[in-house]
């Protein structure tokens, strides 16, 4: 970036809930795919994601927004200060090829 010019503001938000230990895996993925999709539909929405934590569990929500920071209850929200994406060509290299989403899995013993 150049002295004087500043990049577009950025955000990402991050939202965790508690998973039960008895919780349907499968399912939780499948809810969560439609979810995102639904996300996704958004102008603002670049990348739109979810983890499970299975040490603690915990659901961890990621959302990349071309938009300003807003307050969203319940959710933490970041302003980008720096943004690489070095591996994007290869994302969308293997996305190209309607790879689907990986279900949430679980080495929780």
């Amino acid at each position: 970036m150049h002295a004087g010019h500043s990049a577009p503001p950025m955000s990402i938000y991050r939202e965790e809930l508690p998973v039960g230990e008895g919780v349907d895996l499968a399912g939780l993925s499948a809810a969560e795919a439609e979810r995102n999709a639904r996300v996704a539909t958004r102008d603002d929405v670049v990348v739109s994601l979810v983890g499970l934590d299975a040490f603690n569990w915990k659901l961890a929500r990621f959302t990349l927004s071309s938009a300003p920071l807003r307050a969203i209850e319940g959710v933490v929200g970041y302003e980008i200060a720096y943004l690489a994406a070095p591996g994007l060509a290869r994302l969308r290299e293997l996305t190209a090829h309607a790879v689907p989403a990986t279900p949430l899995s679980s080495t929780h013993a």
